[in-house]
């Protein structure tokens, strides 16, 4: 279990990019072992109308789990986020590491080296942006792209 897997590092640490990484290593190292059948997963899981599909009805609560996770990380880092992103952060985050795992499923390298190191590099490029969020002239933007998102996690799932 993923959450089991990273409470411990989670507890005593307050840095946003250190929280993130140790959340999304741990998704990698929970799934590590399933390497080798990733890609007919993925398959599967692609399908629009497959319950393996990580926008289904039937992966609701996998998701859901992970956006509790991703909300942990956020609300317990020392990150000063505005307001309006905070509840939007740990959506945004989710589909980042859809991102990283279909990485993760293409990379052949030894034990996924490839996919650890774009962590390491990808984290730091989201807690780089979110530090820019502030900025008072990026303000109208930041509104516009947390619309879209909220719209996009306000839809029902297809089951």
């Amino acid at each position: 279990d993923r959450v089991a897997a990273v409470a411990d590092q989670l507890a005593d640490e307050r840095d946003l990019l250190r929280r993130l990484r140790i959340a999304v290593r741990g998704l990698l190292d929970v799934v590590g072992p399933y390497h080798r059948a990733s890609a007919t997963m993925f398959r599967t899981a692609a399908d629009p109308s497959s319950p393996l599909n990580p926008f289904s009805a039937s992966s609701a609560p996998t998701r859901n789990a992970s956006i509790a996770l991703l909300r942990e990380v956020v609300s317990g880092s020392d990150a000063h986020l505005p307001r309006d992103v905070t509840p939007v952060l740990p959506h945004l985050l989710n589909l980042y590491e859809l991102g990283v795992i279909l990485f993760w499923v293409h990379d052949r390298s030894p034990k996924q080296r490839r996919t650890y190191e774009l962590v390491e590099d990808s984290t730091e490029a989201i807690v780089r942006l979110l530090s820019l969020s502030t900025m008072p002239g990026l303000r109208a933007v930041r509104r516009r792209m947390l619309h879209w998102v909220s719209d996009l996690i306000s839809e029902p799932s297809s089951g």
